[in-house]
């Protein structure tokens, strides 16, 4: 990620700072729970000093393979297919070195993957795609537009699903008072 933001942001720093530049709301309050005490800000840059990736293949990156996008109008037999010969590929062209030394990779099969991984960072792909990271050298006081303190909830309990609601309590979550 900082070789690309070398070579895409027209900033520079010492260490990139993560954001969610697209995320379901439920999943941005579920990671709140496990932040006590922070802060969430909501900002808003220049594009130009914003570098986006899609959340999910840069696993791919972190993993140390190649990257499959899927391609539009591919069925998921095809994407499979497709995948399979990629893969086989690729660790036909692995041999015995193992994924986790990528220096001790031969050069062709390395320059192959990392240009795979270029995809993460297509603007038109990341378009289509629900959970898109960022990273920016610096955010500045006059980026934020917001700054609120999350609270430290409970696991979300989808209380529908259990058909009612548990003994003494309403159906607004308040407790309930019971005749006896």
């Amino acid at each position: 990620m900082q070789r690309q933001a070398e070579v895409r942001l027209p900033t520079d720093g010492g260490q990139l700072l993560w954001l969610w530049a697209r995320t379901r709301r439920r999943e941005l309050v579920d990671a709140t729970r496990y932040a006590p005490g922070q802060v969430l800000l909501t900002v808003r840059m220049d594009a130009s000093h914003v570098l986006l990736s899609d959340f999910d293949d840069w696993h791919s990156c972190l993993n140390r393979s190649p990257n499959v996008p899927e391609v539009p109008g591919e069925t998921s037999e095809e994407l499979t297919m497709r995948m399979d010969a990629i893969w086989d590929d690729f660790t036909g062209r692995l041999g015995t070195v193992g994924r986790d030394d990528i220096a001790a990779w031969p050069a062709d099969l390395r320059a192959d993957v990392e240009k795979s991984w270029e995809a993460f960072f297509d603007r038109d792909y990341l378009a289509k795609r629900p959970y898109v990271q960022a990273v920016v050298h610096e955010i500045r006081a006059d980026d934020v537009i917001r700054a609120v303190r999350p609270f430290n909830l409970r696991p979300y309990k989808n209380r529908s699903r259990q058909g009612r609601f548990p003994r003494g309590t309403a159906s607004n979550g308040s407790a309930a008072g019971r005749a006896e």
